[in-house]
């Protein structure tokens, strides 16, 4: 009688619905989280639409949904399943990055352990941004491409508030 286990089976994500509507979820609590913090620094903030498509293959439709417009700033979250920081930071997937470049005002990384976050802007993200090949065992993916910043272009999320309120000052003096 052998003792030898099968190898273990990664289902990938993308063949996952399941999983895939589960890391949407936890990714669409996370960016409640958020919303809450910047509401209760008094910035207006509009949560997106947190819709959760069907088969994690329709998600082509769902990519130019933006995650919350704080004080008229559109602000991509992303959560980790981390405990303490990594440096370089996975900020998002290359395919991410290529559609919302240029578009995302701030982004928001989040631990879905700690609750710890921090921020970069859209700006200084594209200036410091390499890419990089890595592996998501989370999802079963073996090889993708991320877009990476070094930790120290981030800051704590108290340095966006004033930045947030002065555009939203800013926002009403001109209407």
């Amino acid at each position: 009688m052998s003792s030898a286990q099968p190898a273990p089976v990664t289902v990938n994500w993308l063949d996952n619905d399941k999983l895939a509507r589960e890391m949407f979820a936890k990714g669409h609590a996370f960016e409640l989280v958020v919303a809450a913090f910047f509401r209760a620094h008094g910035l207006s903030v509009t949560v997106g639409e947190q819709s959760v498509r069907d088969s994690v293959h329709d998600r082509d439709q769902y990519r130019a949904e933006i995650d919350l417009c704080v004080a008229g700033v559109s602000v991509e979250v992303k959560s980790r399943n981390v405990n303490r920081w990594f440096d370089p930071m996975n900020l998002c997937s290359l395919r991410g990055w290529a559609e919302k470049k240029g578009k995302v005002g701030v982004w928001v990384i989040v631990s879905q352990k700690t609750g710890e976050m921090l921020v970069i802007s859209g700006q200084k993200a594209m200036r410091h941004a390499t890419v990089e090949t890595t592996r998501d065992p989370g999802r079963g993916i073996e090889s993708y491409k991320v877009v990476r910043v070094p930790l120290r272009h981030f800051s704590k999320p108290e340095f966006a508030i004033d930045w947030l309120k002065s555009v939203e000052r800013m926002a009403k003096q001109d209407r």
